[in-house]
């Protein structure tokens, strides 16, 4: 395991403050110098060694992750190791919306990239598990309407171009947009797509999953307020102008949220779609993958079981947002993983059961762990 840079740098600076405040007491003799020399030496050198061997962060992440199945859908087996990681071209502070696409000779990966002002990166690989981050923004905050972050987003290829949907953050509402682009590097600003109805008691809508058919075009995407979330569709014939947005029903579970659907076609006119689940809007802790099938895209029939579910040393917190690329075999499944074993693993649980139990403190809460985790 590597360092992630936010843990470098946090080491760095608690090495200075703590070298430094041990200078200052047994300089100037200070009462109790010693012990401060003592307190300050010890968790100097446990930085030091955490940084140098152990290499454990102190804070959680997310990652990107990948699982295979040999056809059906249902059961997928873990790959092992991180296919993007935070850090990298962009010093990401977290990563996740896995987007991927096949182009020229591999595949090319969109992600959320960054810090608290998200963006979307790209990334290649010939094989569908080594990535190389492409350098440069695919869709950057400073070319998209003055919005403060931008994540969740899905890449069709049509007509020669390539087209994105992908849900922006202008500071009070999110709202789903599209973009085009010729070789899937430069993107254009496109217009908006998708925005809650005037009064719509879910006011934000984000991260759009799109089924591409010889008919048009049906989009799936979560409406939400701060409390509740549904999966709702529309139809285009062009991508362009969409049709008035209907409800999905019938995958929902009794005391549980959903996020993220990603629907495909699984042949004989059936969708599936796969979507993260957990039971606390506010607590990601236990984030799973569901699915259900459709023949209509309305209503949908829950499928029994957990497709994955938290497991390993990098999503042994939870999973969420989730993409299906068809291989010449089955698929392969990239997910977010998060969080793995960090330092502090008992205050990042703590905060989020807090979370769930306080709601009226949600607001400053989220403030706080935005700025200093996101």
């Amino acid at each position: 395991m590597i360092l992630p840079p936010r843990d470098k740098k946090y080491t760095a600076v608690g090495l200075a403050v703590l070298l430094s405040v041990v200078a200052v007491a047994t300089g100037f003799g200070i009462a109790g110098s010693a012990i401060i020399a003592i307190a300050g030496g010890t968790a100097a050198t446990f930085l030091l060694v955490n940084a140098c061997w152990l290499q454990i962060p102190f804070f959680p992440y997310d990652r990107i992750l990948s699982a295979v199945t040999d056809g059906a859908g249902l059961v997928w087996e873990r790959e092992g190791g991180i296919r993007i990681d935070v850090g990298g071209v962009h010093q990401s502070i977290q990563v996740y919306y896995p987007k991927v696409v096949s182009c020229g000779d591999g595949y090319r990966m969109y992600y959320r990239a960054g810090g608290k002002e998200a963006i979307i990166a790209s990334a290649f690989s010939a094989d569908g598990l080594a990535w190389r981050e492409e350098p440069g923004v695919r869709i950057g905050l400073d070319n998209a309407r003055d919005l403060k972050r931008i994540e969740g987003h899905e890449v069709v290829f049509l007509n020669g171009g390539w087209r994105m949907y992908y849900s922006g953050f202008h500071g009070q509402l999110w709202r789903i947009y599209s973009s085009r682009s010729q070789d899937g590097l430069t993107w254009s600003a496109g217009p908006l797509c998708i925005d809650a109805a005037p009064g719509d008691a879910l006011p934000h809508v984000k991260a759009p999953s799109i089924v591409v058919d010889s008919a048009g075009f049906r989009l799936f995407f979560m409406a939400f307020s701060k409390e509740v979330i549904h999966i709702r569709t529309s139809y285009s014939g062009d991508g362009e102008v969409w049709s008035s947005v209907a409800e999905c029903d019938g995958m929902y579970l009794d005391g549980f949220v959903v996020r993220n659907p990603c629907v495909r076609q699984m042949g004989d006119g059936l969708l599936r779609m796969y979507f993260s689940e957990r039971e606390c809007e506010v607590n990601p802790i236990g984030g799973r993958i569901v699915s259900a099938v459709s023949r209509d895209g309305l209503f949908w029939h829950r499928e029994p079981g957990v497709r994955i579910g938290p497991g390993n040393a990098q999503d042994r917190h939870g999973i969420f947002s989730v993409d299906l690329l068809p291989m010449p075999v089955g698929w392969r499944i990239y997910y977010t993983g998060y969080w793995g074993w960090h330092w502090l693993e008992l205050f990042t649980r703590f905060q989020y059961r807090w979370l769930a139990g306080h709601r009226p403190e949600m607001a400053l809460v989220r403030s706080l762990r935005l700025r200093f985790s996101r």
